[in-house]
C-alpha cells in the first residue's frame, strides 16, 4: 500500500480490506467474456468486483486526510510537530506534489494538500469504469488490468494501441492487478493539473458541507477525454441508468 505507509497497513490487518489487498483472485479481473450469466448478472458482478478496490482506495485516502488534519490541529494548537510528523506531513506534500511546509509559522496551511488528498465518489468510479473498460471486457483491462485508460510514455510500459496516430510514443499502461489501477485512477484526479477544475468543484461541496456524489463532480471531469462535454454526459447518464449512485454512501 505504497503512500500510506506501515500505519495504515496495522489499521487495515483484520479487516476485509486486508484480505482484498492479500488475497489474488480478488484483485486478479475475471474473465467478464466467458461468463455465461446474463447480461444484468455480468454487470452485477462487475460492479461488486470493483466496488471493494474502491471502497479501499477511498479508505486510504480517508485516513490520510484526517492525518493531516489531526497534525495541523495540533500544530495550531500548540505551535510545534515532532520530527516524524513533519516528515511524513512534508512527504505527503511531495507526494502530492503541493509546496512544501514551513514549520516556523504560527499556522499550518494544509488546505492545498486537503484539495488534492479526497475521495472520489463509488458512482463516478463505477461510470467511468464501466465506459472505459466495456465492463471489464475491454483488450486493455483483460490484458493489462487498465481500468480507466491511463496512458504511459515509455516504451514497454504498457499496450500499444491498434490505433495509435502514427509518431504517437502513448501505451496505454500496464498494472499487476486491479487495486494498483484504481490507485493510479485516483492519484491522477488527485494531481493532475488538468483536473484542478475537478478538484475545485469537490473543495467547494465540502466547504458548503454537502455529499461529494458523481453526478455533480463528473462535470469537473471535461478534460478526461477528448470528448469533453459529450463524454461528462454519457459518465452522467451512466451513473443514472445504473443506478450507480447508490454506492455514494460507501465512503464520505
Amino acid at each position: 500500500m505504497k503512500r500510506y505507509g506501515v500505519a495504515l497497513t496495522i489499521l487495515l490487518a483484520g479487516s476485509f480490506l486486508a484480505g482484498v489487498y492479500a488475497t489474488p483472485s480478488l484483485v486478479q479481473l475475471p474473465d467478464f467474456k466467458k461468463s455465461t450469466s446474463s447480461s444484468d448478472q455480468k454487470r452485477q458482478y462487475f460492479i461488486d468486483f470493483m466496488l471493494p478496490k474502491i471502497e479501499a482506495a477511498n479508505l486510504q485516502l480517508t485516513v490520510t486526510r484526517q492525518r493531516i488534519q489531526h497534525l495541523a490541529q495540533y500544530y495550531n494548537r500548540y505551535g510545534k510537530l515532532n520530527r516524524a510528523d513533519q516528515e511524513w506531513l512534508q512527504e505527503i506534500a511531495q507526494e502530492y506534489e503541493v509546496s512544501p511546509f514551513n514549520f516556523n509559522t504560527r499556522t499550518l496551511n494544509v488546505t492545498p494538500l486537503l484539495e488534492r488528498v479526497d475521495i472520489i465518489p463509488p458512482s463516478l468510479v463505477l461510470a467511468q469504469a464501466i465506459n472505459e473498460s466495456a465492463w471489464g471486457t475491454s483488450r486493455f483491462a483483460q490484458q493489462a488490468n487498465n481500468i480507466f485508460g491511463q496512458w504511459c510514455f515509455s516504451q514497454g510500459c504498457g499496450l500499444v494501441p491498434k490505433q495509435r496516430p502514427e509518431g504517437a510514443i502513448y501505451e496505454v499502461q500496464k498494472f499487476p492487478d486491479i487495486l494498483a489501477s484504481v490507485d493510479a485512477y485516483m492519484y491522477n484526479l488527485n494531481t493532475n493539473d488538468v483536473f484542478e477544475p475537478f478538484r475545485e468543484l469537490r473543495a467547494q461541496l465540502r466547504a458548503e458541507n454537502q455529499p461529494l456524489t458523481g453526478q455533480a463532480l463528473a462535470s469537473g471531469l471535461l478534460n478526461y477525454s477528448q470528448r469533453h462535454q459529450d463524454y461528462v454526459d454519457s459518465i452522467q447518464a451512466g451513473i443514472s441508468n445504473y443506478n450507480l449512485a447508490q454506492y455514494d454512501n460507501l465512503n464520505r
